[in-house]
């Protein structure tokens, strides 16, 4: 009896012996592997590549970025020195309380979270991961469920705690949560959910992104279809805030006073729009690219593959030149409007809270007092921003509204300090702003419904596109149709007198018939003309239609053919020895810049842009 005893336990001591060992061999390999094992999928450059994989675009100085492609994912990636405290310890409370003190795992909460699903019949709803842990899986992406693939991620754990800071490991999984459709990270929380910058945000709107990281479809009245259910989730939303507020406040992190009066606030949901600013330049740009040649020389079958290749793509944008022509843009279309409709205040919807200002930039603000008298004011209140409208950009404001009237500017400054009431919300530019008082100055404007676009051009390359007043939408610029006016006579003028014209020539100034292009072409003038012939100097200083149409069909007729030749070889416009007349006629259209078409305008700078693919796409 005491034989059998003895052996079962020393069976039993053996057995502990092992599992004993086998834990501590482990561990040990546990151990070896995060201090010794490969760690080349976590460098910072690695981890970086896998979470900005969008196809960047640059302006012609390869420093500044105008937006980005984007195929499954979109993120705006932002540092952790751009990430309010609230937001961090927003996200910290809600995900993993012990986030600071732990390295990596948090034992404590794997045990709750066990226990919790224990007690609810096995029904597990709530994680045990920590943030590190969920870094480490949305930076593998792993997307199997497997006892290998959580002890991988345990070790990785471990590891990326020893690599990196707790801001650092924190900057990593706030640029990685899902937010909606293809948009993640906090960057596009931010501006989704609120039509703020990420530094903007306050802590009620912390709280609630903080709280919709792991069901945000739940808690988005933006994707509901129904007043009801964007009700509820609203709701929802509120709830969720709640409760991330309840755990700040529990961690010390926030005052009594601070939560009871959180708790009662609403989510203020204002929902913006994430991407560049420059929507239809990137559209533009990105229609470019998508042509069966550039893809072959990059060994790509569509764009989406160019979109999610991490390229960087230098355009011929100059920065300066488009920031400028869009700052133009603007203010001219804002001075027309007032010029066509006088001035009024804008609709009360229009406004919204904003926490900084940027000079040059355009936005609604409230009037909260107006002075009257020798130097009248405007002050305006645009959130925790305020501004003032001062005298002499009210003056300038009622010259533009003078100028269709032809009353003295005074009447209008008049009558501008009496049609505005505090509480109107008007339309403004920032010419100047002070971070630190968070003071500003103010010029009045109108938002324009009339339209505008723009192309600026230097030795046949583009430097500027302005779409209209807001850079997104429809691209007026390059697609909407329009005449180019009477500027066109000057180059037809130019063009006469280097082909044997003189001012002096007599022109046909009456109607006549014209075959152009196949169809015939009767042309008018938009004044009356008592003469039927004039000189071109005469048609220049009148412009007169009629005439310059008439200079037009017979360009060419000032020289015989030789001298035509002659020209065509000197300008390099002949065809060469066995140039096929495709060729010859792309190869002339890309050297001159004069296109016919817009077909031809494609296929010359895709000819142009095959040519310079190395040096114009470049892998990041």
């Amino acid at each position: 009896m005491k034989s059998w005893k003895r052996k079962l336990f020393l069976a039993s001591a053996i057995g502990a012996g092992v599992g004993l060992l086998a834990v501590l061999t482990l561990l040990g390999g546990i151990g070896y592997t995060v201090y010794f094992g490969d760690v080349s999928d976590l460098e910072k450059s690695t981890i970086m590549a896998r979470i900005n994989e969008e196809t960047t675009l640059y302006t012609l100085d390869e420093q500044h970025k105008i937006g980005s492609f984007f195929n499954d994912e979109h993120r705006s990636y932002v540092t952790i020195d751009q990430i309010p405290e609230d937001m961090i310890r927003a996200m910290v409370a809600a995900e993993d309380k012990n986030f600071f003190q732990h390295y990596g795992v948090d034992p404590v909460a794997i045990v709750q979270a066990a226990a919790e699903g224990v007690s609810n019949g096995f029904k597990f709803r709530r994680g045990g991961s920590s943030i590190t842990q969920q870094t480490v899986k949305n930076i593998m992406d792993h997307r199997e469920h497997s006892f290998k693939r959580k002890f991988k991620e345990l070790v990785r754990a471990f590891q990326i705690e020893r690599m990196y800071s707790k801001k650092q490991i924190l900057e990593f999984y706030l640029n990685q949560f899902h937010v909606t459709a293809n948009g993640k990270g906090i960057g596009i929380a931010a501006r989704y959910y609120f039509n703020k910058d990420v530094k903007d945000l306050n802590l009620i709107e912390s709280a609630f992104i903080a709280g919709s990281v792991k069901g945000p479809s739940k808690y988005n009245p933006f994707v509901k279809y129904n007043r009801k259910d964007k009700e509820t989730a609203w709701n929802e939303a509120n709830i969720r805030k709640n409760y991330v507020l309840k755990r700040m406040y529990e961690q010390g992190w926030i005052t009594e006073a601070v939560f009871k009066k959180g708790f009662e606030e609403r989510v203020p949901f204002n929902q913006g729009k994430f991407g560049t600013s420059e929507v239809a330049l990137v559209s533009l740009i990105r229609g470019q690219l998508d042509k069966k040649e550039i893809l072959e020389a990059l060994g790509m079958e569509t764009i989406n593959e160019l979109s999610q290749a991490g390229l960087k793509v230098y355009t011929t944008i100059d920065k300066t030149l488009q920031d400028e022509a869009q700052l133009m843009m603007r203010r001219n279309l804002s001075r027309l409007e007032m010029i066509l409709k006088d001035y009024a205040a804008e609709p009360t919807s229009s406004y919204h809270y904003l926490r900084s200002l940027i000079p040059n930039q355009f936005y609604y603000g409230k009037v909260t007092r107006i002075e009257q008298g020798k130097t009248p004011q405007i002050y305006v209140d645009y959130g925790l921003p305020k501004g003032v409208i001062p005298a002499e950009a009210l003056i300038r404001t009622a010259k533009i509204l003078s100028i269709p009237t032809y009353k003295p500017y005074e009447v209008h400054l008049k009558d501008i300090l009496t049609k505005l009431k505090v509480g109107d919300v008007i339309f403004t530019e920032i010419m100047e702003y002070n971070e630190e008082t968070h003071e500003a100055v103010a010029e009045l404007k109108k938002k324009p419904s009339v339209n505008g676009g723009l192309i600026s051009l230097d030795e046949g390359e583009v430097r500027s596109v302005v779409s209209g007043f807001d850079s997104e939408g429809f691209n007026r610029a390059v697609f909407a149709t329009r005449q180019p006016g009477s500027v066109f006579k000057s180059v037809v003028f130019f063009g006469a007198m280097q082909m044997g014209w003189t001012i002096l020539d007599k022109l046909a100034n009456e109607r006549r018939l014209f075959n152009f292009q196949g169809k015939f072409y009767f042309p008018r003038g938009d004044h009356a003309s008592p003469y039927d012939d004039v000189s071109m100097l005469w048609a220049g200083i009148k412009s007169e239609n009629l005439a310059t149409v008439y200079l037009t069909a017979n360009l060419l007729d000032k020289l015989n053919f030789d001298e035509f030749k002659v020209l065509m070889g000197t300008l390099d416009l002949l065809p060469k020895d066995g140039e096929a007349p495709r060729d010859y006629h792309f190869r002339v259209a890309k050297d001159t810049g004069v296109q016919l078409d817009n077909s031809g305008i494609k296929e010359s700078m895709l000819d142009k842009a095959v040519e310079d693919i190395k040096p114009d796409l470049i892998f990041a």
